[in-house]
Order: C-alpha cells, then structure tokens, then sequence
C-alpha cells in the first residue's frame, strides 16, 4: 500500500472513531437507544483493529549487541491518532529484537499547543528533552542508544532504546514510552501482572556516555550508524525538564518522577 493511501486511510479511521466515540460519550450516548449504542461500539473496535493494523513500524534504533535494526510500532503520523491516548486503547505488538527491552521516549513541541492531540483526552509523551534513567542504565550489561524523529508539526521525538544480552525479569524493566504501566507475563509469555515505576530521570548524558552506557545515532542518520564517541548531539539541548501532559489538547507539567513507589489507588 502506497504511503499516501495508509495516511489517507488513517485519516478516515481515526476522524470516523472519533466521531464514533463522541456519540457514546456522555450526555450524547442518553440520545440513543440500546441497539444504536451497541452498534456504536461494534464500529469502535473495527475502526481500533484496521487502525491497529495500518500502524508503522517506524525504524528507530539500532542493537548495539548484534547491530539489528530495531521497527518500533507507534502512530508516527499525529497526536490525534489513538496509540497516542494514555489509557492504552491501542497496542501494538513490541519488537521482536531478542536484546531490546524498553524504549522510553520525549517529545520537545517548541513552544506550540499539540491541539490535535485533544480526542485523546489524555496524552503523556514524556518531557521536552532527552533523557536517561539511571536505574536501568545501573542494570549489568543494558546498554542505551539514543535517537530521534520529526514529527508532524516539526515536533521533534527523542527516543531511548534499552538493550541487553542477559534476559531481565519484566518487574525490573519499566513503562514504555507514552503508557503508566506494562504487562509482566510468566515463562509462557501468559499475561500475569502489571507493572508501573517512578524512576528518576536524569538529563545530564555526557557522563553516561563517557561510562559506555550511552550510545547514539545522528539525527537524521537513515543509516542508523551507532556512535560512541566525538560530540553527542543530543548532549545539552534545550526542552521542558519535567513530564508533559496534554490534556483536551493543553500543555501542562507534572512533578518529576522521584524513585518514590507509585500508589495504584491514588
């Protein structure tokens, strides 16, 4: 399929979901009857599932292990898209990279208002700057690979993609990017639990990179050629240093997370 066609596709799903989605909404949804509701959401899930299915997977990395391109799935098309919504109303399927193991993400929108994003309610794409987690950074072997993306509007996507050779325990790994929590699944790859983290972040790269645990690639770079040394050009940009929120199409901050537990109940 040509690339016009799936954005144009796109286009109509997510504007005939959306439009779905408002009549089922309160106080619409007391206009309808039973019946209409029904067929409403019957509409929604098939909208979801084409959606789901003419998502990209958009290369964004590179293993610093084996040297595989890593696909990340995600609506690299606009905030309006449903991947987009914190509740996790769409999913798609994760890398099959055998060292991948999170990818966590930052969006700088240089000072616009992401209106687009307002049918999702509630979006949460991470701080304006990239960044680093020192816990898993902490972790033997794992190794990050900075990147990045323009995005629609000329936002610009800092993606951090975590690899190791030593298989981890998923309570130790942490939310991806855009989500408040992960499933954890048992030796059979069964949904068991979930999982959600605080982990502190920490902004100031050069020093993991000077300790082997932060490499990049160039913006950019269709190659994706891994770096390791030189100037990195992602060291000391500028951007919002705290989580962003959009809410109904709003920009606003959040506290930094604090390596404080998260209450599920709160």
């Amino acid at each position: 399929m040509r690339k016009s066609s799936v954005e144009d596709d796109r286009r109509e799903i997510v504007k005939r979901y959306w439009d779905s989605e408002q009549k089922t909404s309160w106080p619409n949804k007391e206009k309808l009857t039973t019946n209409q509701v029904r067929r409403e959401f019957a509409l929604q899930e098939k909208l979801l599932e084409r959606y789901t299915e003419l998502l990209t997977a958009v290369p964004v990395s590179r293993c610093p292990f084996c040297g595989v391109v890593l696909n990340y799935s995600f609506d690299a098309m606009g905030l309006e898209g449903m991947w987009w919504c914190k509740d996790a109303i769409v999913e798609a399927s994760p890398p099959e990279e055998s060292h991948f193991r999170v990818l966590l993400g930052s969006i700088d929108f240089h000072g616009r208002e992401p209106e687009e994003a307002e049918p999702n309610g509630s979006v949460i794409p991470g701080p304006g700057a990239p960044f680093v987690v020192p816990r898993l950074l902490g972790m033997e072997g794992m190794i990050a690979v900075m990147s990045c993306l323009t995005l629609p509007n000329d936002d610009t996507a800092y993606l951090i993609s975590y690899f190791s050779e030593e298989e981890m325990n998923e309570y130790e790994l942490h939310q991806p990017w855009a989500r408040e929590s992960y499933d954890v699944h048992d030796v059979d790859g069964e949904f068991e639990s979930w999982g959600t983290v605080a982990d502190s972040w920490d902004f100031e790269l050069q020093p993991w990179i000077d300790k082997g645990r932060l490499k990049w690639i160039d913006p950019g770079d269709k190659s994706l050629t891994i770096k390791d040394s030189g100037k990195c050009p992602y060291v000391g940009l500028p951007g919002t240093r705290q989580p962003q929120v959009i809410e109904s199409g709003k920009l606003g901050l959040l506290p930094l997370p604090d390596d404080e537990p998260i209450n599920p109940f709160d």
